[in-house]
């Protein structure tokens, strides 16, 4: 089975090299690859803008998608997507000089697309592990998400969706969301009109909420596809192991809001790169052998 793959990108420039290293190893793997994308300069991204030439992976301009929402979906995430919409416009034709603000915009968009859209919303930091294939049944079962880093009581939103065909589980996500968007709205509870400040702590709980609203669900970062003990399937990751059809090319400990932890180094994320290369790419037979030249070609710029 392919995995939908779907990535939220902000901003005018291509991707980065870790980022076209992970698409490009999802699309030898076989799997589809859709990036809803917001470009500051007002012109839609495509592949060629975002570096992905020839790959097949499908682009969505952000904002055309809200809009042709608020007719085909007017009774699903009406005020997170009037919320996204007015964060957008607030930020359009000029990159935003907070940080803060990209990371408001893009976990509000994670959450959206997940709660729309089929498919499993992933960080471009996030690439396949050699566990996919065991739980890509369940992937079309359970809604999906992934813990790590010790930060909050249920997942994060780095992993955010689920393979069902229907909307069954999505809407269960997508209404616990709104709910708490809804109850959260200015004057009531810090989502302001601007996406100023750190909303992105706030949005990761909503998302934890949703989480758990959508059942049967799953956190994969802790759970086998039966649901038991993950043990079996460790995955290689920087400094210790993970576990799941996922790999994470950030150390666990290296998160947002811990400015004190270790920062990942490129050396750490090379390190894992090669090793993915030599271990699981090359010479493996992969489906679509034509894009691991683009994959050696990332891990050379990586290499510097």
């Amino acid at each position: 089975m392919a995995v939908k793959v779907n990535h939220v990108w902000f901003g005018d420039d291509p991707l980065g090299t870790l980022d076209k290293f992970n698409i490009y190893t999802w699309r030898a793997l076989g799997h589809e690859v859709t990036i809803y994308a917001h470009r500051w300069n007002g012109t839609p991204h495509d592949e060629a803008s975002l570096g992905l030439s020839g790959s097949g992976v499908k682009v969505e301009n952000l904002s055309t998608i809200l809009a042709e929402d608020d007719n085909k979906r007017k009774a699903t995430l009406p005020e997170t997507r009037a919320l996204l919409k007015g964060w957008i416009e607030a930020t359009n034709k000029e990159k935003p000089l907070e940080t803060d603000v990209i990371y408001n915009l893009v976990d509000l968009t994670k959450s959206y697309i997940g709660g729309t859209c089929q498919g499993i919303v992933l960080d471009l930091k996030v690439g396949p592990s050699p566990h996919l294939a065991a739980y890509e049944e369940v992937f079309k079962q359970k809604f999906v998400s992934y813990s790590r880093g010790g930060n909050t009581v249920a997942p994060e939103n780095q992993c955010i969706g689920t393979m069902q065909e229907a909307d069954t589980l999505r809407s269960k996500y997508a209404e616990r969301f709104e709910l708490k968007v809804t109850a959260n709205r200015d004057g009531h509870g810090g989502l302001s009109t601007t996406p100023t400040g750190r909303h992105f702590g706030l949005i990761t709980s909503f998302h934890g909420q949703g989480f758990i609203a959508a059942k049967p669900n799953i956190d994969v970062a802790i759970q086998a596809p039966d649901g038991g003990a993950v043990g079996q399937y460790q995955v290689k990751e920087i400094r210790r192991p993970g576990h799941g059809p996922f790999r994470v090319f950030k150390a666990s400990e290296d998160q947002t809001n811990k400015s004190s932890a270790e920062k990942t180094t490129p050396e750490e994320v090379l390190e894992l790169c090669l090793y993915v290369w030599d271990n699981e790419l090359e010479g493996k037979n992969v489906p679509n052998e034509k894009f691991l030249d683009n994959v050696k070609e990332a891990l050379k710029a990586l290499s510097g």
